[in-house]
């Protein structure tokens, strides 16, 4: 052993002493610790842990460093407390899988649906959405009462009837759902997608909305959470005018192509275009329509690009705030 090393050494062995057959580490407040031979650790991490009410890593480390010490005692701790059955069962930071980024769909061929329970007023005690995944326009209805047949005629209705026939509809797994969705799946060949069990993030575009629109509901109706069935319509109309950061336009402009004429721009004549002076001949007025339509499939790409690119930032930005509890299980078959 070479001078330099024997030295090293030397210094990290004064930092012990014996008492018997018993080895100490020492420490500057006087409170040694005892080192714990490798039998008697796994005894030792079920008594600081176990016993003293499955705590977390850093009360589990306090009370065993308080007492006892070994090399690469703070990594058994984390192995431990991480691999506690009990533990694991009663966790309340659930394991997260990796979001995953999908292509923005076609115009009103994917929507997103939810119901929300709301105070009664006028006779309804629910409201249903219907959000489209590229617009995020909102289709919606009050509802007396929540079942497949009520539901299932909104999606007909309000839907199919003023939209098109849809791709694609993602519910959570509530019955009323299933019913209406299984009859318009064998109706009109609709692909019905059910979110997983506690996996509310999947259908997050339309269970987020849910409390901005029952806040703007009550203020609209000045508290009175009896008149939310009257200000509703307003609350609804003013949301697909108003101009998302994500699309960078209104979802009314999104799913129309045209600018929404709000009640200031007739008061204050605050026209995009001025009115013409004579009325138009048919031809000038199919030229204006023509120029409007040249413009669509350019705003339809941008828009596409901005929400997909909007939704590239919101799965890193994810990423980052649930780095540890984030896990990217790969299972084969039959390890369950």
């Amino acid at each position: 052993m070479e001078d330099k090393e024997l030295a090293t050494f030397v210094r990290f062995a004064t930092g012990f002493f014996l008492d018997g057959t018993r080895l100490w580490r020492r420490r500057r407040d006087g409170a040694h610790q005892l080192f714990a031979r490798p039998e008697s650790r796994i005894a030792i991490l079920k008594a600081v842990h176990d016993d003293l009410g499955h705590r977390g890593f850093y009360a589990t480390r306090a009370a065993l460093t308080d007492r006892f010490w070994w090399p690469q005692v703070r990594a058994d701790v984390v192995w431990y407390v991480r691999t506690c059955h009990y533990c694991q069962i009663q966790q309340a930071t659930k394991v997260l899988v990796p979001p995953t980024v999908a292509m923005p769909a076609p115009l009103f061929s994917k929507v997103y649906m939810d119901t929300m329970h709301m105070p009664a007023s006028g006779g309804y005690h629910y409201i249903v959405q219907g959000r489209c995944s590229l617009t995020h326009w909102p289709e919606w209805r009050p509802l007396r009462t929540e079942t497949g047949h009520t539901l299932g005629e909104f999606i007909r209705q309000e839907l199919l009837c003023r939209w098109g026939a849809l791709r694609e509809i993602v519910t959570d797994n509530g019955t009323p759902f299933l019913a209406a969705l299984k009859y318009l799946a064998e109706t009109y060949g609709i692909r019905h997608i059910r979110i997983s069990g506690y996996n509310s993030r999947a259908n997050g575009l339309v269970e987020r909305a849910h409390l901005d629109a029952r806040q703007a509901m009550f203020k609209a109706a000045n508290g009175d959470e009896s008149k939310w069935s009257r200000s509703a319509y307003s609350v609804f109309w003013s949301e697909r005018v108003t101009t998302k950061r994500r699309l960078g336009c209104s979802p009314y402009f999104a799913a129309t192509g045209t600018p929404p004429l709000l009640p200031l721009d007739i008061t204050e004549a605050t026209y995009l275009q001025p009115p013409p002076d004579s009325i138009l001949s048919t031809t000038d007025l199919i030229a204006r329509r023509a120029i409007a339509l040249q413009k669509r499939s350019t705003d339809l790409a941008r828009l596409h690009s901005a929400v997909y690119t909007a939704r590239l930032k919101a799965a890193r930005r994810f990423e980052l705030e649930h780095a540890r509890t984030i896990h990217d299980f790969n299972f084969e078959h039959g390890d369950l």
